[in-house]
């Protein structure tokens, strides 16, 4: 029997938690059972490496969503997949969009990475909204990866609740730990928190920024990650003399392995969906601090032992928890146990995909039979 053909499209291979999802996702489909096709507007981006062999890379060479469209469409056109899997809401909304004008559709399924809001703010008013109870009613599934990301879907969209399938995102511990343990800089390893994410207004880099000019100096964060928001971030640092407590290292192949040797984890992001980057920090064995009001982080708080996740209801008593933790004493350069909830380990995360890719399989060939 010919293995069943399923698609991923991702707009790119930066370095993003949406996308590192994705391919931990497509990677779980094994060869000898389905033909896995990776689309992706542009083959740019660091995790392009990390693409496995048996997975065949299809790039439409466009670096805008809209001058993709016509290649997008006719790519799944002539692949015809049975299932299609889409991450990013603006994505999802482009795919669905054209599979409503194929005479054969596959069965699709949507990931909602983040919040609607993230989405909605990009769109012209109106348009965005419309957009969305129009197309993902379409959907064969909704994967959202926090409740609050499925309540704001259902509030945009009622009635979409019965297509909504919760998959958080999987955290491949072993892998992780692996990779944690790798030798790094001396200089990475004096005690320093970490900040990890693209350098964008969503991460909310300034807003830790203003809470670290109000820390003693023996709080000091690195920050990980490359962006648009990079320079500004630099001349803010400057401005406000936190330049001894900031450093901005870019992109790194192996954060991982700085982020176990830390002393947490520090989130003020403006919106999130599921902060993977957060529950990689608690797979290392190391806290994470943050803002009450950042989504996703309450969720895992939840499910996390006490301790692990620490919020803050405002900035002032978030510098107060980090101040705390600075004056407590060195951090060892052992790894930690990890911290993660189980819920969240790889191994059970890829099994509810890959059930709900069968799922979307037997509604592709109902359909099929009915036609």
């Amino acid at each position: 029997m010919t293995p069943r053909k399923i698609a991923f499209v991702l707009p790119s291979f930066a370095g993003g938690g949406a996308e590192r999802v994705m391919l931990h996702f497509l990677h779980s489909l094994k060869p000898e059972q389905y033909q896995v096709v990776l689309i992706v507007l542009t083959g740019e981006g660091p995790l392009r490496a990390s693409l496995s062999k048996s997975v065949r890379l299809i790039d439409l060479g466009a670096s805008r969503l809209r001058t993709a469209l016509f290649r997008l469409r006719h790519c799944i056109s002539k692949e015809k997949p049975d299932v299609l899997v889409s991450t990013m809401g603006y994505l999802n909304l482009a795919v669905l969009g054209v599979c409503a004008t194929l005479s054969q559709p596959p069965s699709v399924i949507v990931r909602e990475a983040n919040t609607v809001d993230s989405t909605l703010r990009w769109l012209p008013i109106g348009v965005g909204k419309l957009a969305y109870r129009l197309l993902y009613p379409r959907a064969d599934f909704v994967v959202c990866n926090a409740r609050h990301v499925a309540n704001e879907l259902e509030a945009l969209c009622p009635g979409l609740r019965r297509l909504v399938e919760l998959i958080v995102n999987p955290i491949d511990v072993p892998g992780l730990r692996i990779q944690a343990i790798q030798p790094i800089s001396e200089e990475f390893s004096k005690g320093w928190f970490v900040a990890i994410g693209r350098l964008t207004p969503a991460k909310g880099f300034d807003r830790l920024l203003e809470v670290l000019s109000e820390c003693p100096p023996q709080v000091k964060v690195l920050f990980i990650g490359d962006g648009p928001e990079r320079s500004r971030l630099e001349s803010l640092t400057k401005s406000m003399n936190v330049s001894p407590q900031a450093r901005f290292i870019g992109f790194q192949d192996n954060p991982w392995a700085i982020l176990a040797r830390s002393r947490g984890l520090v989130m003020m992001s403006r919106w999130e969906g599921l902060p993977n980057v957060a529950l990689e920090a608690l797979a290392c064995g190391v806290p994470v601090y943050g803002l009450e009001s950042v989504d996703g982080l309450g969720e895992i708080q939840e499910q996390a032992a006490q301790g692990a996740v620490l919020l803050a209801p405002n900035s002032q008593e978030l510098v107060d928890l980090l101040s705390t933790s600075a004056i407590s004493g060195s951090k060892s350069d052992e790894l930690a146990p990890s911290l993660l909830p189980a819920a969240f380990e790889g191994a059970v995360v890829r099994q509810q995909f890959m059930s709900l890719v069968e799922k979307a399989l037997h509604e592709r060939h109902g359909r099929a039979d009915t036609e």
